[in-house]
């Protein structure tokens, strides 16, 4: 990226601070929002949109445009991780959903990070 568009290393990892950005504003809104329209309408609309700025950020031409779509990319995605906690205490009774929040922990987060961290180590950056 940083060749491609003639900027520093450093201002390519802006991209990873502007996800975590949308990623940490965006359940303050999409929370009540889930507790008042129900958790499947967000899950699909927000679903659909992360597609879609995961797309713009592979097609984008300019620096700032992945910017952006890296930050709505990052708040879109981050309804997946929020809100599993409200979905495992929808489904479980509280004594049984020990093992299905540790499971997703595990797989989730832990070996989902780790998989992508070995394609994109290996894969162009688009």
């Amino acid at each position: 990226m940083s060749e491609h568009w003639h900027v520093s290393q450093v201002a390519t990892h802006v991209g990873i601070t502007a996800f975590r950005t949308g990623f940490a504003i965006a359940p303050m809104v999409l929370a009540p929002f889930s507790e008042l329209k129900g958790r499947k309408p967000v899950f699909i609309v927000t679903g659909i949109l992360f597609v879609i700025c995961q797309l713009c950020c592979a097609v984008t031409r300019s620096f700032p445009g992945m910017l952006v779509a890296r930050f709505f990319a990052g708040a879109r995605g981050s309804t997946f991780s929020t809100m599993v906690g409200g979905v495992v205490s929808d489904t479980y009774h509280t004594q049984d959903s020990n093992t299905p929040m540790a499971l997703f922990s595990l797989f989730g987060t832990a070996l989902g990070s780790l998989i992508s961290g070995f394609i994109t180590q290996y894969m162009p950056w688009r």
